[in-house]
C-alpha cells in the first residue's frame, strides 16, 4: 500500500470537490462542521461511498459507525462497528490510525490518495477525502470519509506489485 496527501487548494476534479466546498462553507461560520449539517439527504449522491468514524477518548481509538455499500463493495469488509485497529493488513490500519490522530489534533481535512493491490495483485487506486465533524465546533468527534473508487483518474503510469515493493 502507498498513500500520498494531496493538496487540497489543487485537489484532482472529482465530485468530492463538492462535498469539500460544502464543509467548507459550513466551517466558514460554524468552526469545525457538526454532523448535523450532513444529513442523508445532503449526502445522497455519496451514501454507497461514505464512512463515518467515531473518535474515542480524544483520538486514542476509532470505530466505523456507518460504512456506505460501495466501501463493502471494494474493500471486500464490513466496516461497520469495528474499530479502526481491527482493519487488515496492519499495514493498514496503524496508517489509518495514524491519519484519523492527525484529523482530530489538527482539526482539518485530508485528501489522499491510496495504491494498493488486491489477492489477484491488480492495483487499485482510490481517492479518500476526509472531514472532521464536531459536537461542540471545536473537538473532533467524528469523521467523515468520502471515498472515489470510479471515477478517480490515475495519477500516472501504472507500477505492478513486483515493482512496487522495490521502492
Amino acid at each position: 500500500m502507498k498513500r500520498t496527501f494531496l493538496d487540497l487548494e489543487t485537489p484532482p476534479k472529482t465530485d468530492l470537490e463538492d462535498l469539500y466546498a460544502f464543509w467548507c462553507s459550513v466551517a466558514e461560520t460554524e468552526g469545525v462542521p457538526s454532523r448535523k449539517w450532513f444529513s442523508a439527504e445532503s449526502l445522497r449522491k455519496f451514501l454507497p461511498r461514505i464512512l463515518i468514524l467515531q473518535v474515542n477518548d480524544g483520538g486514542a481509538s476509532f470505530t466505523y459507525r456507518l460504512a456506505g455499500s460501495q466501501v463493502y463493495e471494494v474493500h471486500g469488509y464490513e466496516f461497520t462497528g469495528r474499530n479502526i485497529e481491527d482493519i487488515r493488513p496492519s499495514l493498514l490500519s496503524t496508517a489509518l490510525r495514524e491519519d484519523s490522530q492527525e484529523i482530530v489534533r489538527s482539526r482539518l481535512p485530508q485528501l489522499v490518495e491510496f495504491i494498493y493491490w488486491n489477492r489477484r495483485a491488480e492495483e487499485r487506486r482510490y481517492l479518500a477525502l476526509r472531514l472532521p465533524l464536531s459536537e461542540d465546533g471545536e473537538n473532533v468527534s467524528q469523521i467523515l470519509a468520502c471515498g472515489d473508487y470510479d471515477t478517480y483518474p490515475s495519477a500516472g503510469a501504472s507500477v505492478s506489485l513486483a515493482e512496487f515493493l522495490r521502492l
